[in-house]
């Protein structure tokens, strides 16, 4: 038998706080460039020099990725700016090769999916099949995060330019984005291929039929991928989570699926439910606070990124009404829902009130530009 090759062991990079792995979002110096914007002054703004993209391993703040979008759109008055970054063929790494060399889709996204989801501790990479349909979807779990109809553009964008450049013939059934309706939605349309997309969405998604998973990648190897995962393994992962971070990545896309309870939890990590009661009990916090945390950080997003009803905001997190939830909102935060909508608009970007047209009309000739050439990527 041969022996086991030995590949030196990276150190395991820990945060504190919710990091971004930076090649994911690597083509924000090219998106830069495209809007003419000052990268290396802005980057000094947010604390990073362009140094910086020159590591695609190094693990970057998300609250200062989050920043760094905003003075991107703010400078700029691209409402795209977050799809731009995500049209360009991203960095992923070893993961990225999974999904492509995977003996099916299935397993590559699968792998692709659990291997962001270690270093990405900012968000949540879901996969999930209910009914035939696959929906891949993206939740921002860092807390106080301004951009996140931006990021969540990113990364569908991402997921969809993955699934296309691996999947011969990937058609989806709908792209959902948790933003507003852009005043020019047609460059979305364009990258999107025609797909329906629906804004004003609870979730960022793509959702496609499950008969795609069975297909091999274009450029499918099963001896390769198995090495692809040996390393994956051997590079190690990062250090394990309280189970009370673990329960709150997973809720924001839980929260507005079903009733949570102590059973679902017990459920989906495979343990007895006295066990989870037991280990939230050792982090000082409950499964209750945990539940009602994450939706009130859902209604915040919804109500600060979309146009939804209270009455559609509340039945998507499960209130028996909107007056229900209305009530609950006034209780934690001393407004109603309307109120601080309202109080949030007035605080919005000032880039996007102020109405200068000629940049924003440039930002949408680079952006079909940029369409254009993504859209015939092999």
């Amino acid at each position: 038998m041969a022996e086991a090759l030995e590949i030196p062991r990276k150190t395991p990079r820990t945060a504190t706080s919710a990091t971004l792995r930076i090649g994911n979002v690597g083509a924000i110096p090219s998106v830069f460039k495209s809007l003419e914007l000052n990268l290396e002054s802005t980057l000094r703004e947010v604390g990073l020099s362009a140094s910086i993209f020159n590591d695609p391993e190094a693990l970057v703040p998300y609250a200062t990725i989050d920043e760094l979008f905003r003075l991107a759109v703010s400078q700029s008055s691209c409402e795209h700016f977050g799809l731009l970054v995500g049209m360009a063929p991203p960095d992923l790494g070893l993961p990225g090769f999974l999904m492509q060399y995977a003996p099916t889709a299935q397993a590559g996204l699968e792998a692709l999916v659990a291997s962001m989801n270690r270093v990405d501790s900012g968000a949540v990479v879901g996969l999930a099949l209910e009914a035939g349909v696959i929906t891949l979807s993206y939740s921002v779990t860092a807390p106080d995060v301004c951009c996140i109809d931006q990021i969540c553009d990113a990364a569908i964008a991402i997921g969809f330019g993955i699934l296309r450049r691996a999947v011969q013939g990937f058609t989806p059934i709908e792209i959902r984005l948790p933003r507003r309706i852009p005043a020019d939605p047609a460059l979305f349309q364009h990258y999107f291929s025609g797909t329906p997309i629906k804004f004003n969405a609870c979730e960022a998604a793509i959702d496609f039929h499950f008969s795609i998973l069975e297909l091999p990648p274009k450029n499918s190897d099963p001896i390769l991928y198995r090495f692809l995962q040996y390393l994956l393994a051997r590079d190690g992962a990062l250090a394990e989570r309280s189970m009370a971070e673990q329960i709150r990545r997973i809720l924001p896309g839980l929260i507005r699926q079903k009733h949570v309870s102590t059973a679902t939890i017990a459920q989906m990590f495979g343990v007895h439910p006295r066990t989870i009661a037991r280990r939230l009990a050792e982090d000082n916090v409950t499964l209750h606070d945990l539940v009602q945390h994450a939706r009130f950080e859902a209604a915040q997003k919804m109500l600060r990124t979309t146009n939804l009803t209270l009455m559609e905001i509340a039945a998507s997190l499960h209130y028996s009404d909107a007056s229900a939830f209305t009530r609950a909102f006034r209780q934690k935060f001393g407004l109603t829902p309307s109120v601080w909508r309202n109080a949030q608009r007035v605080l919005d970007i000032p880039a996007l009130r102020t109405g200068r047209a000629s940049r924003r009309t440039r930002a949408g000739e680079i952006g079909s530009r940029m369409a254009e050439k993504h859209r015939g990527d092999p």
